[in-house]
């Protein structure tokens, strides 16, 4: 029983290690970009979601002025 307890503590070890270089790894590469990860990603959904106001606004003076007309 001990034997088998010593062979998954080793291997737990050995993930927790290789997960603590990963992330290290990780850690500098997103500080070597200067920016965010997902920055981008939040320009470009607040881009999308200005035009679809914008359109949504058009839509809505030319129904209102339709309605109007009648």
């Amino acid at each position: 029983m001990e034997a088998e307890e010593y062979v998954a503590l080793c291997i737990m070890r050995d993930r927790f290690a290789e997960d603590r270089k990963r992330a290290a790894v990780a850690a500098l590469l997103r500080q070597s970009s200067g920016r965010p990860p997902d920055a981008k990603g939040v320009w470009r959904r607040l881009i999308e979601l200005a035009g679809s106001l914008v359109k949504g606004r058009g839509r809505g003076a030319t129904a209102l002025a339709a309605s109007r007309r009648a």
